[in-house]
């Protein structure tokens, strides 16, 4: 499953495919559970209207990095502020994560975005890391400590954190070996008997992600919607062990160490 994002103004044609069986969705779709779709961002707020699911077929893609680069990675940087307004309330579980913790504990937020989850826990120390510059640069303004990284290749030593999570990030990584290759990374980062937190967009979608599309410009992001069981796969398919797993708010997280 992949998602990409891509700016529907005439100037910026869709241009993305999918792998076989891949799974895209904009807005649920519980009667069809396998359909693909593209989730949709908006900048402006004006006039709220629903989109339609943009179908992609990945299997004649050759350069997964392209498409990430044009339809993830953009699509963040020139919505980050309007994206930073709308996150600013932890996810429960995540909120507990991170306050079991203990004093002096170090970590890292792969894909942190606007830093919403660096200062739940005041007794520890979290570094963010994301792709966008934008988005870390409002990390800093908050007086958070962020870098610009790739969660493919995160710029931190080896067996260096106590914890790592990454929310609602590996799902837009666009084929199975490379978001695998990004569960390994935070694997690789959390020291032995550490854990990782991860969260992905559910196939099994309830009512509370909408995918609304509002105002004159809209940004559609390629995502990938994980079924049951399948976070776990990948877990084990990077060399993880699975602590705890569960759906929570229409994801699916998963728990693990190395």
């Amino acid at each position: 499953m992949t998602t990409t994002t891509m700016d529907q103004q005439p100037r910026r044609p869709p241009a993305t495919q999918s792998e076989p069986q891949a799974r895209h969705a904009a807005t649920p779709a519980p009667s069809s559970s396998t359909a693909p779709a593209a989730s949709a961002t908006t900048t402006n707020t004006p006039g709220k209207r629903s989109l339609a699911p943009t179908v992609v077929d990945l299997a004649s893609v050759s350069n997964h990095a392209a498409l990430e680069a044009e339809s993830v990675h953009q699509v963040y940087e020139d919505i980050a502020e309007h994206f930073s307004s709308t996150r600013y309330k932890p996810w429960p579980v995540v909120e507990q994560f991170l306050l079991e913790k203990k004093p002096g504990s170090i970590g890292c937020d792969v894909g942190c975005g606007n830093g919403k989850y660096l200062g739940v826990n005041r007794d520890v120390w979290t570094v963010g890391v994301d792709r966008s510059a934008n988005l870390i640069k409002i990390v800093r303004d908050r007086g958070f400590d962020g870098i610009v990284g790739d969660a493919l290749a995160v710029t931190c030593p080896t067996d260096r954190f106590d914890f790592v999570i990454s929310i609602a990030v590996i799902h837009h990584l666009s084929s199975p070996t490379r978001r695998i290759a990004a569960i390994r990374e935070l694997l690789r980062v959390v020291r032995p008997g550490g854990h990782a937190l991860v969260y992905v967009w559910a196939l099994e979608q309830g009512s509370k992600r909408q995918f609304p599309g509002q105002g004159h410009v809209v940004y559609q992001r390629y995502y990938h919607l994980y079924q049951q069981g399948e976070l776990e796969e990948e877990v084990r398919g990077a060399g993880g062990t699975v602590v705890r797993s569960g759906y929570d708010r229409d994801n699916h997280y998963c728990v693990a160490t190395k």
